[in-house]
């Protein structure tokens, strides 16, 4: 079979194809960042996992085994790791919101989804987190942003 055969196809809500994409995956990205709303979480720097898909409006079969054809997932690490180092963040929320962001710099990017959980807090009890799914305004699918 062909490659101009295999194309990946999006599906909207009812499962109907919309356009050619393909995903990234990002998963188990652990970052340590000032993250937390009480006042003894600032300046004692925790541990944030982040997982994270982002779903690309492109062609897989069209970008020619050309790293300058694609969504640099590289690069995508590194300016989250740049964001988490510059200052405090209150919320989970926050920290998802501007992860999602940094992926919709890329004007490629259709939809992200992004889950963060502290992993350093209740004494290993449990793991908080939170878990965002959010569209480009605009394309197929799309929740109006409040």
């Amino acid at each position: 079979m062909s490659h101009a055969m295999l194309a990946l196809v999006a599906e909207d809500e009812n499962d109907q194809p919309v356009a050619p994409c393909y995903r990234i995956r990002i998963e188990d990205f652990v970052v340590t960042l000032s993250i937390g709303a009480y006042e003894h979480e600032r300046g004692r720097p925790q541990r944030v996992r982040i997982d994270l898909e982002m779903t690309i409006d492109q062609d897989v079969t069209a970008i020619g085994d050309r790293l300058s054809a694609v969504v640099s997932y590289d690069g995508v690490l590194d300016r989250i790791e740049e964001m988490a180092s510059r200052r405090h963040i209150n919320l989970l929320e926050t920290l998802a919101m501007e992860v999602a962001d940094i992926c919709f710099a890329d004007t490629r990017v259709r939809r992200v989804a992004v889950s963060v959980r502290k992993l350093d807090i209740f004494d290993g009890r449990a793991v908080p987190g939170i878990r965002l799914d959010l569209a480009r305004p605009g394309s197929r699918g799309a929740a109006p942003r409040r």
